[in-house]
């Protein structure tokens, strides 16, 4: 009979591979001996991996995992070859081989999603996250571990949801954020606390410890380090308690209490040979801040002894920029033991290899040093020369910053762009806050709504230009008209609306150009028309292609000297006023049946402005019912309604003959007519939809014909802003159904990723 491993046995040892790897290995031989299932076998084996990678022993992990990667392709588990690829990212050091690290990453986070383990998809978010955090890609840092935190709104896993915290805390600090990385790990640590999970407990010590440090609250870092040792110490958690160790060490160094730190990082030393841990990389830096401390305590010659120690081990793994550095610090502790002639040999050639590297931030440290080395033996000409190569060095290295973080800007330049765009959908409540005047009704995100937007606002720039907005009715072209006025420089004056169809034949002169007293029976004052009136300011003449022929001759002849003659007298007054016009009639069929004179049309047109109808649009009814809702419900001193999707689904598949106006006007009807603070499918009987239209609130989809289905589909994702769950939820089916859908009918365009 196999033995099964249960998932919170599993979860225990996986934390163990980095909290522990060696307490891991025991327990895996000791599973090892089990007869286990076959994935219980690779799944073992693939916790043994990533022991191995924590311990850096990265070729012995390297070929365990291309051997269980061979065995997922072949049976086609998703998950293994998601845990395989992670594992191998981590073989591969990412300032070595970062395309080839990230593309690991990205076949895991592939395989991931094809396995649909949210569990996966979030460490692989994670692990996607550090990479751009070390690549200095904050945009992308925050948005993988940003996606990750949302995933685990479904994962009932402390563990998990642990690891983003944690990951998200540390790409804040990597980014000098501070005070945001203090509030998630404390929230993280507050998290640790309820599910008991001592492990994750010391790791965000650790890291708050770092962060009280930077933010030099050092009696805070020492206190919660003392408090991670003795936990690590009552739960036997040696590896835990050899980082924190040292990183107390390191704390009390940066406190220049060198005895203390120097105390700390012996003990740490010594308990790592205890418990057998021997990384080298960390031995290296133990090394060197041993020797940092012997030398500030006046003790150099073992502190030579030490960064000695630290040189050989780099060189025996290599790691030739590292050996630099130390050797760095070797002159610099020379230096202070007066051995001047070594020093210098030392410093002339890791300089050769930082100016080789282009290690500015390192070269500018070597020459201070050469500068006080060629001092103290007298050789002032040549210390003044390498003091004098400092200004230069530093402004390549300030040119090498810049270019190395264009890629950078340029990164978070497009992700401005993309949320000037998110602005400009949310503009409409935004500015209904700021000021009613300045959108009016004229709500909506589509890129249709946008074109007019934008045109109308280009208009507004130009103040003598005249405007013709054509559209049906109904659909806002006195809001567009209004809207050009209030945000052009002639906000400040008059805005004169009229109405050409509702003035009749016998006043259209007096009202158009004004009349004196006594002019004619009635005329008992004077009297200023439209044009004076709309001086300095802006004349919208709604429904020109009802205007009279006679009209037409003479509002050309005025258009053209921008003056008025008022009924009964023959001065002409000059005016100064931008004209708007508009209609909704076919002035392309008027004026070729000689109903409209084409050089009045040249006049008035010098932009013209298109609304569409609002069914070509039907992606901003969803945001004008918001609107709407919004607006009346204050209007009405009443609570905003709560909109479900069932209701807006049939909106949407309305096609609204009335357009904007047509759909105010069902939602002040629901106001009146309704009592509910709920609006579903219950509430469309108030409105005169088609009755087919009611019914598909609650249609399965399954009982549609293909093109139909498609059509809702589209809309619920229209709706729903591309999110597939909400989209599904609404449609009546589940969300699995609707992604085979979609890759059916190719909508992916319509969705959140294909946006």
């Amino acid at each position: 009979m196999n033995y099964n491993l249960e998932e919170r046995t599993f979860r225990e040892l996986e934390q163990l591979t980095e909290a522990d790897p060696l307490q891991f290995m025991q327990r895996y031989a000791e599973f090892d001996k089990q007869p286990l299932n076959e994935n219980d076998r690779q799944q073992l084996l693939y916790l043994r991996a990533r022991a191995l990678v924590t311990m850096n022993q990265t070729a012995e992990a390297e070929e365990l995992t291309l051997s269980l990667l061979s065995t997922a392709v072949q049976q086609g588990n998703h998950l293994l070859s998601a845990q395989c690829n992670l594992v191998l990212s981590k073989c591969n050091n990412p300032k070595d081989s970062p395309d080839k690290q990230k593309q690991l990453l990205d076949i895991a986070y592939g395989a991931a999603k094809q396995s649909q383990n949210n569990r996966m998809i979030v460490e692989c978010l994670i692990h996607l996250g550090a990479l751009y955090q070390t690549n200095n890609d904050r945009t992308n840092a925050l948005k993988c571990h940003s996606k990750a935190d949302r995933l685990c709104d479904d994962l009932q896993d402390s563990d998990i949801i642990l690891q983003v915290k944690i990951a998200l805390g540390n790409t804040y600090y990597h980014f000098a954020e501070h005070h945001k990385a203090l509030v998630v790990l404390s929230d993280a640590f507050r998290l640790s606390l309820e599910c008991g999970d001592v492990n994750r407990q010391i790791l965000i010590i650790n890291n708050l410890s770092t962060l009280f440090s930077m933010l030099k609250r050092f009696t805070e870092a020492e206190e919660i380090l003392q408090k991670g040792i003795q936990i690590s110490s009552t739960h036997n958690i040696p590896m835990r308690k050899v980082l924190l160790l040292f990183n107390l060490g390191v704390l009390l160094m940066r406190r220049e209490t060198y005895q203390r730190a120097l105390e700390k990082l012996l003990e740490c030393m010594q308990f790592a040979e205890t418990i057998g841990f021997d990384n080298p990389k960390y031995q290296i830096e133990l090394y060197n801040n041993i020797a940092g401390c012997y030398r500030y305590l006046s003790e150099p010659e073992t502190a030579k002894q030490y960064i000695q120690k630290a040189e050989d081990m780099a060189r025996q793994m290599h790691l030739n920029p590292l050996v630099k550095e130390i050797e760095l610090n070797k002159a610099n502790l020379l230096l202070s033991m007066g051995s001047f002639k070594e020093a210098k040999k030392l410093l002339l050639d890791v300089k050769k290899y930082f100016i080789k590297h282009k290690k500015y931030e390192l070269l500018i440290h070597t020459n201070h040093d050469l500068a006080d080395c060629y001092e103290q033996q007298q050789e002032y000409h040549r210390s003044i020369k390498v003091l004098r190569e400092v200004d230069t060095i530093y402004k390549e290295y300030m040119a090498q910053v810049m270019s190395l973080r264009a890629n950078e800007y340029e990164t978070q330049l497009q992700n401005l762009l993309k949320k000037f765009d998110e602005v400009k959908d949310n503009y409409n409540k935004l500015a209904y806050r700021f000021s009613d005047r300045i959108l009016g009704d004229f709500i909506g995100k589509s890129p249709q709504h946008q074109n007019v937007l934008s045109t109308a606002m280009m208009a507004a720039q130009h103040p003598t230009a005249n405007v013709l907005i054509t559209g049906e009715s109904g659909t806002g072209k006195d809001v567009i008209a209004n809207l050009i006025h209030m945000n052009s420089s002639r906000s400040d004056g008059p805005f004169v609306a009229v109405n050409v169809s509702a003035i009749t034949a016998s006043l259209i002169e007096s009202e158009f150009f004004g009349h004196c007293k006594g002019s004619f029976t009635g005329a008992v004052s004077d009297h200023k028309g439209f044009f004076l009136r709309a001086n300095h300011g802006t004349l919208f003449l709604d429904e020109i292609g009802d205007m009279p022929n006679s009209l037409q001759s003479k509002l050309l002849r005025v258009l053209e000297s921008r003056k008025v003659t008022p009924v009964g007298t023959t001065i002409e007054v000059p005016f100064d006023c931008r004209i708007i016009s508009s209609t909704n009639c076919d002035l392309d069929t008027m004026l070729a049946n000689n109903q409209f004179r084409l050089d009045l049309f040249h006049r008035l047109n010098t932009l013209e402005i298109n609304i569409p109808a609002l069914r070509s649009h039907p992606e901003d009814i969803p945001v004008l019912i918001d609107y709407f809702a919004e607006l009346l419900a204050k209007q009405n001193n009443r609570k905003s309604p709560l909109i479900t999707s069932s209701f807006v689904i049939p909106m949407v598949q309305y096609p609204f003959p009335g357009n904007v106006r047509e759909l105010k006007n069902m939602i002040e009807r629901l106001f009146i007519l309704c009592p509910s603070d709920r609006w579903d499918e219950s509430v469309l009987k108030y409105l005169p939809l088609d009755d087919k239209l009611k019914g598909k609130a609650n249609l399965p989809i399954s009982q549609v014909t293909q093109q139909t289905e498609k059509e809702m589909i589209i809309k619920a994702l229209q709706v729903c802003d591309g999110k597939q769950k909400d989209a599904a939820k609404s449609l009546n089916m589940s969300e699995s159904t609707l992604t085979r859908r979609i890759y059916k009918y190719k909508l992916e365009v319509y969705t959140r990723k294909g946006n």
